[in-house]
């Protein structure tokens, strides 16, 4: 049993106005360029590329899980909020630095 099929994952959240759609991808590759892709091409760190746990997009307003990787329920549920703080984030023009949205995500 995955990660996935213990942890509830919602459909949407609501951060502020928008709703964030939730999604679970196999395999989530995030580009040197900030932006990322979930097809089964190989990485490809040569060019930057590497795995992640999580994504937020913000137009259109999606949060995007990796279920490919071997994590437990509980980190599922930290991940998804550490994506939920930069959707925060940005809804509010919050500036966070990148360990200050780790720690608040393990508080």
């Amino acid at each position: 049993m995955s990660a996935i099929d213990r942890f509830v994952v919602p459909a949407f959240l609501k951060i502020g106005p928008y709703e964030y759609k939730v999604q679970v991808e196999k395999n989530l590759i995030l580009l040197a360029n900030g932006n990322f892709r979930t097809d089964t091409t190989p990485l490809r760190t040569d060019l930057g590329e590497s795995e992640c746990y999580g994504f937020c997009q913000h137009n259109p307003q999606r949060i995007l899980l990796n279920e490919g990787l071997t994590i437990t329920a509980e980190r599922l549920a930290a991940i998804l909020l550490h994506e939920a703080l930069h959707a925060i984030e940005d809804t509010y023009q919050l500036t966070l630095e990148e360990d200050t949205v780790t720690r608040l995500t393990t508080a």
